[in-house]
């Protein structure tokens, strides 16, 4: 009875393995199973044993993500090719692990972009080859070549490197959505008569527009202007107004 029951806890206990287990396919599918992974040399090649214990293996080409036993793998495509890399750190960049040549453990580091770019993580020229593929945010750089962080920091480096993206990602929206609004009311005083007074409402919103893109504060005296240029028009005071709010943000 013992033995009996031991066998249906580690039955019940692979069940439950298999299925936390999944391969997610390129084409959309995700299987769930007992997935392990089988190198041939330099090549990969995915087996996913289903419920019914019927066995398929999947080219590296075919997959686009697993999970085996609680860790997340990607296929990662490189300049030498696609490669399957364990997942170690994600976010805009992320950090992978890979097997070496002809190696089974996974010992290389990736660094991967969500724009496709990436680096291996070597100790060789790693400062140079870093600060060269994280251009966007030159105070991570700085602080690289100042020797504030180093190859020991990599997690740091990862995560100010990514807050700084989010950061960016922030702005660009705020700004995105200022410049419509600017652009919508450009479109409604474009459409008045000829005045004086569209003349300077079109002035002041080009200013303003600069202003948004430079990120740089907006003197009241703009508004000012802006609304007494646009007094004899009631129906655009209300968009006028909403632009200098968002411009103030």
């Amino acid at each position: 009875m013992i033995q009996l029951l031991l066998l249906l806890v580690c039955f019940v206990a692979y069940q439950v393995s298999a299925q936390s287990d999944y391969v997610a396919l390129a084409k959309g599918d995700t299987l769930y199973g007992e997935v392990r992974i089988l190198s041939y040399g330099n090549d990969q090649k995915i087996q996913l044993t289903g419920p019914s214990r019927k066995k398929t293996i999947y080219e590296k080409t075919q997959v686009k993500a697993f999970s085996l036993d609680g860790k997340q793998y990607h296929t990662v495509r490189t300049p030498q090719g696609y490669t399957v890399m364990q997942l170690i750190k994600e976010g805009y960049l992320s950090l992978y692990a890979f097997q070496m040549e002809n190696q089974s453990t996974w010992d290389g580091q990736y660094l991967y972009k969500r724009d496709g770019k990436g680096m291996e993580v070597t100790s060789l020229l790693f400062k140079k080859r870093l600060t060269g593929f994280i251009t966007e945010c030159p105070e991570v750089v700085a602080k690289i070549e100042a020797k504030e962080l180093s190859r020991n920091d990599l997690d740091e480096i990862i995560d100010q490197f990514n807050a700084c993206i989010d950061e960016r990602t922030k702005a660009a929206a705020v700004q995105a959505e200022k410049s419509n609004t600017l652009d919508e009311l450009e479109i409604a005083v474009k459409k008045l008569e000829d005045s004086e007074n569209k003349s300077t409402a079109l002035e002041v919103i080009a200013e303003l527009r600069l202003k948004v893109q430079r990120g740089e504060k907006v003197p009241s005296i703009f508004g000012k202007t802006l609304l007494d240029a646009l007094a004899a028009y009631p129906q655009l005071t209300e968009l006028a107004q909403a632009a200098l709010r968002e411009t103030q943000r």
